[in-house]
């Protein structure tokens, strides 16, 4: 009976030993990524841009993903500040421009560890508000050709007027999505000037050092139809006639928004699911690819 009820201390203290054991493991090991992420470089990040940058058609109207990225860093305990040059409606052009030219985005620049740019998006726009009506295959592909040139070259100089300021910090930029595709699933046009788009843009990333391309096409473009199955519903109940008033009679119309990551207002800009999106890929790409936290 002693035995036993001996036998039943004994494995009652080590049990006992070895919950306290990996509570303290566990204290332990929160301290230390407490510690490790507060003793990382605050985050300067500007984000410099078009609507996406300014946070057009999110719900919360705080901002879009430069906030929800300060968010998501808050959360795990690291210091951020954000800093939003977002204005709607610019152009790649427009936005190299107010590079040079506005002062309080300069200082922020030259502050900046972090600096991520939207543009490309309002170029392409009206590349396709002008050529939507051709028939002419061989001269949509030359007017495509020639003006995601004219793109990349624009895209090279805005590159070159922030790095003028800040020479080391890591910049991010955001591809571009087409926001009618469950709309029009058929209008391959659209969707091979977003696709072309994009590669121009990571042509010229790859000429910079320390310039990342983030994608956003594939999740913003077909939403929550990801699958194949889903996408031959869509081309079944599309409209398959695509021309700028069907296009803008859909951008204008009240009815609920089909892509679950786009605005119900506008049908064409990101509502809080897709700036969070948006947010969660650069988040991870920071954490990636800053050389200075290495």
């Amino acid at each position: 009976m002693k035995k036993q009820i001996s036998r039943k201390l004994k494995l009652t203290t080590y049990f006992l030993i070895t919950f306290i054991i990996i509570i303290v493991i566990g204290i332990g090991v929160g301290i230390f990524h407490y510690h490790q992420q507060n003793s990382k470089q605050p985050i300067y990040l500007t984000a410099v841009g078009d609507s996406l940058t300014q946070g057009i058609g999110d719900n919360d109207n705080m901002g879009g993903y430069p906030y929800i990225t300060q968010q998501l860093f808050e959360k795990r305990g690291r210091q951020i500040s954000v800093h939003n040059f977002g204005v709607a409606g610019d152009t790649t052009n427009q936005i190299s421009n107010r590079v040079i030219k506005n002062k309080n985005l300069e200082t922020s620049l030259k502050n900046s560890n972090v600096i991520s740019v939207t543009t490309g998006g309002n170029d392409l726009l009206k590349l396709l508000k002008k050529n939507l009506t051709q028939n002419d295959e061989t001269l949509l592909n030359n007017n495509l050709d020639y003006s995601e040139k004219t793109y990349e070259n624009e895209l090279n100089l805005l590159i070159k007027r922030i790095r003028k300021y800040n020479n080391k910090a890591t910049i991010y930029i955001f591809g571009i999505y087409n926001p009618v595709y469950v709309y029009f699933p058929s209008a391959e046009f659209i969707q091979q000037s977003i696709t072309s788009w994009n590669s121009g843009t990571q042509k010229v990333i790859k000429q910079h050092k320390n310039v990342y391309y983030i994608p956003i096409d594939k999740q913003l473009t077909k939403g929550q139809y990801q699958s194949k199955k889903d996408q031959k519903k869509l081309l079944v109940n599309a409209n398959k006639d695509v021309t700028m008033d069907n296009l803008e009679d859909t951008l204008n119309n009240s009815s609920k928004e089909l892509n679950e990551y786009l605005s119900n207002d506008d049908h064409f800009h990101p509502n809080k699911k897709g700036y969070q999106f948006m947010a969660k890929q650069l988040y991870n790409s920071i954490n990636r690819n800053n050389y200075w936290e290495k």
